[in-house]
């Protein structure tokens, strides 16, 4: 249902939605779900530097789909549950270019798992590289604006107190 209203609203806005001007609707395909995680308010006044983070993160009702032409990622639909049914939300370009480029900088078939974390009281999407020897907590922008660096986790959750 979310792909088929992704598709609808395409048609009209394809540059809204993440679409190329080269790009053939026909060819957009969803990409496996990304599971959306939070961290709870009491985990995150406990948190010490160094420590894993991925140990902290609680799933969500909340998975994010890629939308890909290839293997390129257009936007992210969002899907959550609430409690009876699968409901879509918008799709967000902005995550999508910034999820293309985490999966660019850390790819699971070199062995990398980000993670991609919401804070339910602050909008936006944040995510984690927990392979890396830096316990990293990230805001997603970061990959459209900067050259991708990395957050302490530290620093991320002690701004959530």
């Amino acid at each position: 249902m979310a792909f088929g209203n992704l598709i609808d609203l395409a048609n009209t806005h394809p540059d809204a939605c993440g679409f190329l001007p080269n790009d053939s609707l026909l060819h957009a395909k969803l990409g496996a779900p990304v599971q959306v995680y939070e961290v709870a308010a009491g985990d995150r006044s406990r948190y010490q530097a160094g420590q894993a983070i991925k140990s902290l993160f609680k799933p969500t009702e909340r998975w994010m789909f890629p939308v890909m032409i290839g293997d390129q990622i257009r936007c992210m639909v969002q899907v959550k549950s609430n409690g009876h049914d699968y409901v879509p939300g918008e799709p967000s370009k902005i995550l999508g270019v910034a999820w293309n480029k985490i999966m660019e900088k850390w790819p699971v078939t070199a062995g990398f798992h980000p993670q991609l974390i919401v804070n339910p009281e602050m909008p936006g999407y944040y995510f984690s590289v927990p392979e890396l020897a830096q316990q990293n907590l990230t805001d997603t922008d970061q990959m459209i604006y900067s050259p991708g660096d990395l957050s302490p986790a530290s620093v991320i959750l002690a701004s959530w107190r």
